[in-house]
């Protein structure tokens, strides 16, 4: 397990999980970005990893709710996208991004983990 870590994590993201016992992190390739999370277990070091794709869906493609292209339009104000892993928190976000740095003049600030 850890020689396959090797492969993949810098030496400090290999310090960082054996320090904390957990990692969570990504990394960029030609075809998709990877999302790493690593946790201990009873048994030992586990992995899981989720492909994410270079190519941004539209808010259409994704069918998602007309009230998120009219949060898009507001200029001013907090907008939390909140859920479990998986439930497609940054698939929505790029989305969205992707529509207003299309559709308008703003500046835009996203803070996420990682």
């Amino acid at each position: 397990f850890m020689s396959w870590l090797r492969e993949v994590l810098s030496d400090e993201e290999i310090r960082r999980f054996q320090d904390n016992l957990e990692f969570d992190g990504a990394a960029q390739y030609d075809f998709a970005r990877v999302r790493i999370n690593i946790f201990d277990t009873l048994t030992g070091p586990a992995m899981v990893m989720r492909l994410i794709p270079v190519t941004i869906l539209t808010m259409e493609q994704l069918r998602l709710p007309p009230v998120l292209r009219e949060i898009c339009h507001y200029h001013k104000g907090l907008i939390l996208v909140t859920g479990p892993t998986g439930s497609g928190k940054s698939t929505t976000m790029a989305a969205m991004i992707d529509y207003i740095n299309k559709e308008m003049p703003k500046h835009i600030i996203t803070i996420e983990d990682p």
